[in-house]
């Protein structure tokens, strides 16, 4: 478990998970999640930055330790880096190194395919704004 992933760290250990084994997804709903009113994250339309923040990250580390995954990682890490395009308001964020390793270490085919699905967050998210 990456020491740099604080929040929602139990998304990095499900999605790790679902990589490192064969296994069965329900669509039925087993239980119930309370969330309460000092929630940092789940549910919150105000944490978008953070939230592109945590999907850049754990897709990072996903990459890195789960090479396996590598597919769905990348498709989490263009869904992080559309939100923060719209939300990073300009300002030079620490997550910019974590950006340029990790489209650094694609290949030409992952990049154009990363960027295609980046460019398809942002019309999508667009889209819903009108």
């Amino acid at each position: 478990m990456p020491s740099e992933i604080k929040i929602t760290s139990d998304d990095y250990i499900k999605y790790a998970a679902l990589g490192s084994s064969p296994g069965y997804a329900f669509v039925e709903h087993f239980a119930l999640q309370r969330i309460h009113g000092n929630n940092a994250y789940t549910f919150r339309n105000d944490k978008q930055l953070l939230r592109a923040k945590i999907l850049i990250q754990t897709a990072y580390f996903l990459r890195q330790n789960f090479p396996d995954i590598k597919a769905y990682a990348n498709n989490l890490f263009a869904l992080g880096l559309a939100e923060f395009i719209q939300h990073h308001q300009g300002e030079r964020q620490p997550i910019h190194q974590q950006i340029s390793a990790y489209l650094s270490a694609l290949t030409p085919w992952e990049l154009a395919t990363v960027q295609f699905r980046k460019t398809y967050y942002l019309y999508s998210s667009y889209l819903r704004r009108k």
